[in-house]
C-alpha cells in the first residue's frame, strides 16, 4: 500500500451552500448533506441564494465566497494576483507564486496516482455583470516561467504542452501579446505580468465546472461589441425626469 498524505486545513467546512439572510446572522446550508450554521453577517451585503462557501476554523463566519459552478459562463476581468507578501493595509504587498502540495489523487476506475508538488500562482478575476457582481474567481495557473537560454534578459515558458495551453490561454486572453510583448526574466516575474494585465483591463468570458473551480477550457476571449452589449445592458439605466403637463400651475418663486 502507497504512504498517504494528508495536507492540514486552516480552515472549516467547505462546499455548495444555501446562504440565507435573517435578521442577526446567516443560516448555511450545506446542499451535500444539509449540514446547517448560523454564522456572523459580518458585513455581508448580498441577497440569500446560493454560493460556493467556506467557513472559518471554528465554522461561525464566512470566510470566502465564490458563485457557484456548473451554469452559464461569467463576464469578468482580471484583478490582481493573490499570495502577496508584504500586504497591509497601506501597502498592496508583491505577489508571489507558492507551491501547490502533491499527493494521492483519486484517478479513474477507482485507481489512484502520485501527484508531485508543483508551481502555482493565483488570478483573482472579478465577475462584473449578473446577480453575482462583485464577487471573485481564483484561477490557479501553473507558474511556468523561466530564464531564456538564447536571450538571458528575457522570460520563456517551460512545461508541457497541457501546461502551457492553460499558462497561455489565461495570458493572451488577460491581455498579453505573445508576438509583441516581452517579460524580463527576474526571480519572480508576477509583479511585471500583474501590471501588465492591470493595464491591458480586458473583459472576457469564465466558466466554472460542477465543483466551483475554473474549467479545463472555462477562459475565453468575448469580441469586442459583444462587449459593450453586455456592459450596456447590465448597467442600470436612469429614469427620465417626469414631464410637467400642459397647463400645470408653475411654483411661483418666492
Amino acid at each position: 500500500m502507497a504512504i498517504r498524505t494528508k495536507n492540514k486545513a486552516n480552515n472549516g467546512v467547505r462546499g455548495l451552500a444555501e446562504v440565507r439572510v435573517l435578521a442577526d446572522y446567516l443560516r448555511v446550508i450545506f446542499k451535500a448533506d444539509g449540514d446547517t450554521y448560523q454564522v456572523k453577517k459580518n458585513g455581508w451585503d448580498r441577497e440569500s441564494g446560493t454560493y460556493n462557501v467556506t467557513l472559518s476554523k471554528s465554522n461561525d463566519e464566512i470566510k470566502f465566497v465564490s458563485p457557484p459552478g456548473g451554469g452559464e459562463p461569467f463576464i469578468a476581468k482580471f484583478l490582481e494576483f493573490s499570495n502577496r507578501v508584504g500586504a497591509s493595509e497601506n501597502n498592496p504587498g508583491v505577489p508571489e507564486p507558492k507551491i501547490d502540495p502533491g499527493g494521492m489523487r483519486p484517478g479513474k476506475n477507482g485507481t489512484s496516482y502520485y501527484a508531485e508538488d508543483r508551481l502555482v500562482f493565483r488570478a483573482k478575476l472579478e465577475i462584473l455583470v449578473g446577480p453575482y457582481k462583485g464577487l471573485n474567481i481564483i484561477h490557479t495557473v501553473p507558474y511556468l516561467f523561466a530564464q531564456d537560454d538564447l536571450v538571458p534578459t528575457f522570460t520563456l515558458f517551460e512545461g508541457t504542452a497541457g501546461q502551457r495551453k492553460v499558462l497561455e490561454t489565461f495570458l493572451t486572453t488577460a491581455g498579453l501579446d505573445m508576438v509583441n510583448d516581452d517579460i524580463p526574466w527576474s526571480g519572480n516575474v508576477l509583479p511585471f505580468v500583474e501590471t501588465k494585465l492591470q493595464t491591458a483591463n480586458k473583459i472576457f468570458s469564465v466558466r466554472l465546472n460542477e465543483k466551483g473551480y475554473v474549467d479545463k477550457e472555462g477562459i475565453s476571449a468575448i469580441s469586442s461589441y459583444m462587449i459593450d452589449s453586455i456592459l450596456s445592458e447590465a448597467t442600470p439605466k436612469k429614469k427620465a425626469p417626469a414631464k410637467v403637463k400642459a397647463g400645470a400651475k408653475r411654483a411661483k418663486a418666492k
